[in-house]
């Protein structure tokens, strides 16, 4: 099942969560529930939400990560911008539903993307940069946005887990390629780790809470199993 109708199924239940006003409890217990707290997590932590103002999510898709940030996050302003029209339209009708009055989303080009200087204090992209053809852009345009002391938190599929080579069928990202763009774009203060250790029926059984997420942190502090996590991690700077 490719990526996409794997998304477009999960905005058709979103909606109907959403009609019946049970959005939040979906989201929570049945949207792959450990895999969505657990990035929900890695962003917020490295992305320091808790000192932010504004942040934006570049390539939200149909909001699935910037709708619980916001539902975490309710004194932070978010700002996202997406490609496909439909995603847009689905990820505003989620917002709406959840009546999220701290979210502002836009259909728009990354590459086109041109938001005033400094405008963010973070910025997030979620499984996104490895669809680029041309990321360096993408990542400068990212740079730009950024207030001096801003971080950028992209995650794509890590190229070092071995099971990603059969089980994803789009391109993965070279960590040591993705951390020179980021330098090359002006980013300082690059660092890389793994995450998502645990695969979805173990970690569907462990659920959301304690168990799981000490295990993905034990794994992913230890020498031997840090890099390879089903996911990458790229944390970055603007000076």
């Amino acid at each position: 099942m490719s990526d996409r109708t794997l998304h477009l199924q999960w905005i058709e239940r979103a909606a109907a969560a959403t009609k019946n006003g049970e959005l939040e409890r979906w989201m929570r217990t049945e949207l792959h529930s450990q895999a969505w707290e657990s990035t929900l997590d890695v962003v917020a932590r490295h992305a320091r939400l808790s000192q932010a103002t504004r942040v934006a999510d570049v390539g939200f898709g149909w909001g699935r990560v910037v709708l619980g940030l916001a539902m975490r996050h309710p004194n932070v302003q978010f700002e996202g911008i997406e490609l496909a029209p439909e995603f847009v339209e689905a990820a505003r009708g989620l917002v709406d539903g959840a009546g999220l009055t701290n979210v502002s989303l836009q259909q728009g080009d990354v590459y086109q993307w041109r938001p005033e200087p400094g405008r963010y204090d973070a910025i997030v992209s979620t499984r996104v940069l490895h669809y680029l053809d041309d990321r360096p852009t993408a990542l400068s345009r990212m740079f730009a946005a950024l207030r001096p002391g801003g971080r950028l938190v992209a995650i794509v599929p890590n190229r070092w887990c071995p099971p990603q080579w059969v089980a994803y069928e789009h391109g993965l990202v070279d960590p040591l390629v993705l951390a020179s763009e980021a330098r090359a774009a002006g980013f300082t203060g690059v660092s890389l780790r793994s995450a998502r250790f645990l695969p979805r029926a173990v970690a569907s059984r462990l659920r959301a809470g304690g168990p799981a997420r000490v295990v993905e942190r034990v794994l992913g502090g230890l020498p031997p199993t840090r890099w390879l996590g089903a996911l990458l991690v790229l944390v970055a700077e603007r000076p």
